[in-house]
């Protein structure tokens, strides 16, 4: 069931890119815990602190939320073989074609700024995992 859950976010998150190609990506910056509970149902409480109250959706996924916003979410990519690897290059080619203002290019990772939000999406060779994460721009915060 994990399983189908995580390649089923994949998949949306695939689709959300390319049918928004020259457009900013999907998210869930912005809505409400109300309003993430529908589409994860499991969402469970992890822990708060700053007035940052976090929420963990199986062992994958994490949101951070203010003033009953989230301002942060955070995806791990694990698999066997080349499958992390391949995720980023893919979703990494996908952002290219976005309407992104700028790009911040690493060595492990790349960020992409848009208009409110920046998505920093990584691999690690270490560890043979890929990550995601979408987070508003400090002055929507």
């Amino acid at each position: 069931m994990k399983r189908l859950t995580f390649v089923l976010s994949i998949l949306i998150i695939s689709l959300n890119i390319q049918s928004q190609s020259k457009a900013e990506p999907k998210n869930n910056l912005n809505k409400t815990l109300e309003q993430l509970q529908i589409v994860f149902p499991n969402l469970q409480y992890w822990g708060a602190d700053n007035n940052v109250v976090r929420y963990k959706y199986e062992d994958n996924m994490l949101f951070e939320l203010k003033n009953n916003r989230v301002i942060s979410e955070f995806m791990t990519i694990e698999g066997e073989g080349n499958y992390p690897y391949d995720w980023y290059t893919t979703m990494t080619n996908a952002f290219y074609k976005t309407n992104y203002t700028h790009i911040l290019k690493g060595d492990n990772g790349n960020t992409f700024i848009y208009s409110y939000f920046s998505i920093y999406i990584s691999y690690s060779s270490r560890n043979n995992t890929a990550s995601i994460m979408y987070d508003l721009l400090p002055k929507y915060k």
